[in-house]
């Protein structure tokens, strides 16, 4: 059997690879692999339903996700280690969530290709703002998926975008570039 994988994250102290794997039982899950013992795949999520990719919290308590449970992607997060306890953090569908290295912000982009941001507040117990729109992907044809990285302050962003239709692409290859370096 070819089982697709797809490598996510690692825990703040180390100890954990964050992974996806689909499953033609159970679809996408959200799988650990601890990096002591036994090295052995632990399921964080495994359901009948596609979730992932999974995203750790800079400080490792959180991993937030998308799923399709309810019938449409929504993002969730729940803590970790797993207590089965569950936050929704979109309201109208949503996947591909990125934290802010500081974790005071969770970003995702919504089905209409917009950049969504969730305020984290700090505390015991996960409590998120309402989704705000920080702007519209489709003019600048970002492709948003796993595409995208935030910088740790949160006030700029890297997309990978598609060309326009019709649009030539031209490379330049430069050979021995490493004897020109030297002069």
């Amino acid at each position: 059997d070819d089982v697709r994988q797809h490598f996510t994250g690692w825990s703040a102290d180390g100890r954990f690879l964050l992974y996806g794997r689909d499953d033609p039982k159970t679809r996408w899950d959200i799988l650990l692999v601890p990096t002591e013992g036994d090295r052995q795949p632990v399921p964080f999520l495994q359901t009948p339903f596609a979730e992932g990719p999974g995203s750790f919290s800079p400080d490792g308590r959180w991993i937030a996700y998308p799923s399709d449970d309810q019938g449409r992607f929504e993002v969730y997060v729940q803590p970790f280690p797993a207590t089965g306890d569950k936050w929704q953090i979109s309201t109208n569908g949503g996947q591909f969530p990125v934290w802010r290295s500081d974790g005071k912000e969770l970003y995702y982009v919504s089905p209409d290709q917009k950049l969504m941001a969730v305020e984290v507040k700090p505390g015991g117990s996960f409590e998120a703002t309402a989704p705000r729109v920080l702007f519209d992907l489709a003019p600048v044809r970002a492709s948003g998926g796993d595409g995208y990285a935030v910088t740790a302050a949160g006030d700029r962003f890297l997309f990978v975008t598609t060309p326009e239709e019709g649009a030539s692409l031209q490379f330049t290859v430069v050979t021995n570039w490493t004897a020109e370096a030297k002069k």
